[in-house]
């Protein structure tokens, strides 16, 4: 059986200006099975990515509104499964308890929940995928009475302590074995080895006492040009750029933070064996301007991929 590997990527204003031809490589060379978007700002430009990739193959999910998300599947390994009553998957998730006296407030981007099972096809398996695609504010919300980074720890805490629990333990018909995910960009540099967020070794609560473990430790955030475009020597300007920042090529001196994550239940790996990593997706491009042609016609972030293995 083939590994399943999922996927995020945060799309910076994903629209119609974006290389959805590189896009769509990106995900088919790195043999994601699916992938959570963040910062979708066009359904019409998740499905020319899904055009790219091959709709026969291909299919996607994106809410009405703008709640700026998408999830990306390969329709020959994974399918949606059904919920009862009707109701729709995957779905943007409202509804949770918060304490106002600690800060937490209604999220700014609730996150977009699929849950998805094995198609059943050769390489499949008895088990659930659920996905729980996050991007936590990176502004100080309006309404909040705490600074911006309390503010993104109390959504992280509201996401792991009311949403996560309450999506892994969802009882869907036939008992299966269930990953459960909490990816996306998180706009928190986290300590890989526990539920503490690094410098200050921030804690929070997690639902019926689990624990979790963040996975995913290398930079993924781009470092920023500055203003170029309107400048005639773009190459000359680009070198600069990259030695005022002591660039070396192959080293993380494209990267300035590690802001995207992934988090489940600790006792996932023993179910499962785990690998999470960053795809060094400015690659797909080659020659000197790679680093701004990435950042120009595709992100600000690079993808993240978690390789899972059942046991």
């Amino acid at each position: 059986m083939r590994d399943y590997i999922i996927g995020s990527f945060n799309i910076q204003h994903l629209n119609m200006t974006k290389d959805f031809k590189t896009i769509a490589k990106i995900i088919k060379r790195e043999n994601f099975d699916i992938i959570a978007i963040q910062e979708s700002r066009s359904k019409l430009a998740i499905e020319s990515i899904v055009t790219e990739l091959n709709p026969k193959l291909w299919t996607y999910a994106c809410p009405p509104g703008n709640e700026e998300y998408a999830f990306i599947w390969n329709k020959k390994r994974l399918r949606l499964l059904e919920l009862p009553r009707n109701k729709e998957n995957p779905q943007i998730i409202n509804s949770y308890h918060y304490r106002r006296k600690s800060g937490e407030i209604k999220l700014v981007r609730p996150p977009y929940v699929g849950y998805f099972t094995a198609q059943g096809l050769p390489g499949g398996c008895n088990f659930d995928l659920r996905l729980i695609n996050t991007h936590i504010t990176f502004s100080k919300p309006k309404d909040a009475t705490v600074d911006v980074l309390t503010a993104r720890r109390n959504e992280l805490t509201v996401l792991s302590r009311d949403i996560y629990g309450t999506v892994s333990d969802r009882v869907l018909g036939s008992k299966r074995s269930i990953f459960t995910v909490l990816l996306g960009d998180y706009n928190l540099v986290l300590d890989n080895d526990g539920p503490k967020i690094l410098k200050d070794g921030y804690t929070y609560e997690i639902k019926n006492g689990k624990e979790m473990q963040f996975d995913q430790k290398y930079k993924t955030s781009l470092k920023k040009l500055n203003d170029s475009e309107n400048q005639s020597n773009i190459k000359e300007d680009i070198l600069e750029f990259l030695r005022r920042e002591k660039y070396v090529e192959g080293s993380e001196d494209y990267y300035s933070r590690n802001y995207d994550h992934f988090g489940y239940e600790k006792t996932l790996k023993a179910k499962y064996k785990i690998k999470c990593t960053r795809v060094e997706a400015i690659d797909y491009y080659h020659g000197t301007n790679k680093f701004k042609n990435y950042l120009d016609k595709i992100s600000d972030h690079v993808p993240i991929k978690l390789v899972l293995t059942l046991k």
